[in-house]
């Protein structure tokens, strides 16, 4: 489903994340309590970058918000800087850009070389809450 208006009613907003919260943090699943995640927080110049600049260099034309939880074993090709923001088991979200319902793809040489034709999706950003032990991982 693709909107291209945004919602105006702020309240209504603000209702569909508190309704979120309330179903999620309440849960006595441990499993699903294990990886929960009220938001994650974009660096708006990093985001900025990634839209007007690499985004450039692809034929995207609309952006998917996907859902994912963070596992140990999925960490292989990050960097350390990358893995020290990362809690495994908790859902996170990425910014991955399509072209009509395909993955987009690079289009054009970008800082003078090609390594993947797909576009790369946005991620790790400020997961929250925090961690009980105070750490924002």
């Amino acid at each position: 489903m693709m909107f291209s208006k945004k919602i105006p009613d702020k309240k209504w907003v603000k209702a569909c994340i508190a309704n979120y919260v309330v179903k999620y943090s309440t849960c006595r699943d441990v499993e699903i309590m294990s990886t929960y995640t009220e938001s994650v927080q974009y660096d708006l110049e990093l985001l900025k970058k990634w839209l007007n600049n690499d985004l450039a260099q692809t034929n995207c034309d609309n952006i998917k918000v996907e859902f994912g939880v963070y596992k140990g074993n999925t960490f292989s090709g990050a960097t350390s800087d990358d893995v020290a923001k990362i809690k495994d088991n908790r859902l996170t979200v990425f910014l991955v850009p399509y072209c009509g319902k395909n993955r987009a793809t690079i289009t054009k040489e970008y800082e003078n070389f090609l390594l993947d034709t797909e576009a790369d999706a946005f991620d790790l950003g400020q997961l929250e809450p925090p961690l009980t032990d105070g750490s924002k991982k």
